[in-house]
């Protein structure tokens, strides 16, 4: 039986085909074999990749509606359905009386408290190109007080490859480029102490990264379930 407390999710605004596959892969956040707690969902109407990638600030006031939305069917805190989220994280956080994770960019600061003197996080993302000081400094933090290190899968070279949302379902080809990807970032940062993954897509591939790199591997089911221990803590007496 899953828990009683419930966490909204904020869905893009995408097209069926990308939303099946993950809908049937456990470690998507659309799955519900991903958590072993109710999620309520909510489509961000106009909320394409694309202009949530570029923080179009007409979305606005969709994110509001479908957030509202979420906090009157009764959830206890509301997460995102994409790192680039990240941007509206104060305009959200501002219309709910419930707590907002919109990105797992939010626990960067968490993360590096974590680790010892001169270590750094490092961050996957889907575009390293798009992804900007502005979003971590929507989530409260700073690249000038907080040493990262970023690789993007824009930056994975096989001839083959095509972008996850593109394909969005787990897949032993992805897992591989990843894993490179998360090992070139070590390569080229000796120092970092910890990953967290941007993109909402990589989850299912977090396992297989953590075991090749050794490092924690932070996404944004972990931080999700972080959340949902705080809105329905354990009762030891029980």
């Amino acid at each position: 039986m899953k828990s009683e407390a419930t966490i909204g999710v904020l869905n893009l605004d995408v097209e069926p085909e990308r939303v099946k596959p993950q809908e049937d892969t456990p470690g998507f956040l659309r799955s519900d074999e991903t958590f072993d707690f109710c999620v309520k969902r909510e489509i961000v109407r106009g909320a394409t990749i694309e202009k949530v990638m570029e923080g179009n600030p007409e979305l606005i006031p969709n994110f509001i509606e479908a957030a509202r939305k979420l906090e009157a069917r009764g959830v206890k805190a509301i997460a995102g359905d994409c790192g680039f989220t990240a941007t509206y994280q104060q305009d959200i956080a501002r219309a709910v009386s419930i707590p907002v994770i919109t990105s797992s960019l939010i626990i960067v600061p968490l993360v590096y408290r974590m680790l010892a003197e001169n270590k750094r996080v490092g961050i996957i993302t889907a575009n390293s190109e798009k992804l900007a000081e502005r979003h971590f400094n929507a989530v409260g933090w700073s690249s000038k007080d907080i040493p990262v290190s970023i690789k993007g899968m824009n930056e994975i070279k096989r001839e083959s490859w095509q972008p996850l949302e593109e394909h969005p379902r787990r897949d032993s080809k992805y897992e591989k480029d990843l894993v490179n990807l998360a090992e070139e970032l070590i390569q080229e940062s000796p120092d970092v102490g910890a990953i967290v993954a941007e993109c909402t897509l990589i989850p299912p591939y977090s396992y297989a990264i953590q075991k090749a790199t050794g490092l924690p591997v932070f996404d944004i089911t972990s931080a999700i379930r972080m959340v949902h221990a705080a809105a329905e803590p354990p009762n030891w007496l029980e």
